[in-house]
């Protein structure tokens, strides 16, 4: 338990440290951190509810052939997973390469906002510790999604559905944000329409389309304990932009994009007790509103006492998430102890 506690602190600490240092410094940090954490995360051993499910997946591939492989699941997961395993390197050399892609789209996304490091601390107990160590298919199509996300705000929406459809070669559920390009600001031109629609419904029709009764039928019969607390955690940040909304247009000039993070986070309430684990797991491509916005409150607040406090009521609830997570969460045994074959 104590290695998850120091995967918060640290980047909490930076956060509260008046020291900020060159450029080059903070740009040496930023790799350190990402070397770090993608191999805590990349080289952990039976560490998460899944772990043992990815194992198998791990072992059915590696008995078949390449074009095969591909066709037993998510395409770009399972091809990285048997070349991984030709290398000799097993589940290890998958995880490592899916968490290199969580974090790098991770640090990347966090390093767009104004306060990075908060931003970063407060993917830490949720996106980080949970999603990542435990759905490594979803981490790696989630670090495509903040990368996308970047191409997005800056309205180069090819690159945005390049990474979107990337994101669901390694889970196919991903292809819900692909629409997001239709709303981009400015002029939307026919053709721009006409090629996000195409690319959506290929996407879909590939990747989602073949396996969706089987999907649904699947999630039907389950149920996600803490799915509505997760939906509430995208709800809250939700709520603190729209009272912001104004300050927020005239800060930030993104307001179109985040609008919509909200709105379907909103959605996400009356929903979550009819479908609880489908709503859950779309509302985790929802959480970067939880990084920005936590990220950009402090600098929308101008009295410099409420903004220091808000800054350390964000690191303190998010702390709280953390420790009612590991001693609460049901399945949070799958994590305890924290074992790493780095450590052996």
């Amino acid at each position: 338990m104590a290695m998850y506690w120091v995967m918060y602190l640290l980047p909490m600490l930076v956060v509260l440290s008046p020291f900020k240092g060159a450029r080059d410094l903070r740009l040496a940090g930023w790799w350190v951190a990402g070397i770090a954490y993608t191999l805590l995360i990349g080289l952990r051993h039976e560490i998460g509810a899944d772990w043992f499910t990815y194992l198998d997946i791990s072992l059915g591939t590696s008995s078949v052939d390449f074009f095969e492989a591909i066709l037993l699941g998510d395409p770009g997961y399972t091809a990285l997973d048997w070349l991984s395993a030709k290398m000799g390197a097993g589940i290890y050399g998958v995880n490592v390469v899916c968490s290199g892609i969580f974090m790098a789209g991770l640090i990347s996304f966090s390093k767009r906002q104004p306060l990075p490091w908060l931003a970063f601390a407060v993917s830490v107990p949720y996106l980080l510790i949970v999603v990542s160590m435990g759905y490594t298919r979803q981490a790696a199509a989630l670090g495509f999604i903040f990368l996308a996300l970047g191409e997005l705000q800056g309205v180069r929406v090819a690159r945005y559905v390049l990474l979107v459809a990337a994101a669901a070669t390694f889970h196919k559920t991903a292809v819900v944000l692909m629409p997001l390009a239709l709303f981009t600001p400015g002029t939307v031109r026919f053709r721009r329409i006409i090629g996000v629609v195409f690319l959506f419904l290929l996407t879909a029709g590939l990747l989602l389309v073949e396996h969706l009764e089987f999907l649904w039928a699947r999630y039907d019969e389950m149920s996600s304990e803490g799915g509505a607390i997760r939906v509430w955690m995208n709800v809250v940040p939700a709520l603190v932009f729209v009272w912001y909304w104004k300050r927020w247009r005239n800060r930030f000039g993104d307001q179109w994009l985040w609008s919509w993070f909200a709105v379907l986070s909103l959605a996400c309430v009356p929903l979550v007790g009819v479908a609880s684990t489908v709503i859950d797991r779309m509302a985790l491509y929802l959480t970067p509103i939880q990084l920005v916005v936590m990220s950009r409150l402090p600098v929308l607040i101008g009295e410099p006492v409420l903004r220091s406090a808000t800054v350390i009521t964000i690191l303190g609830t998010y702390g709280l998430v953390l420790w009612v997570w590991l001693n609460y969460a049901i399945h949070a045994f799958a994590w305890i102890p924290y074992k790493n074959v780095l450590f052996e």
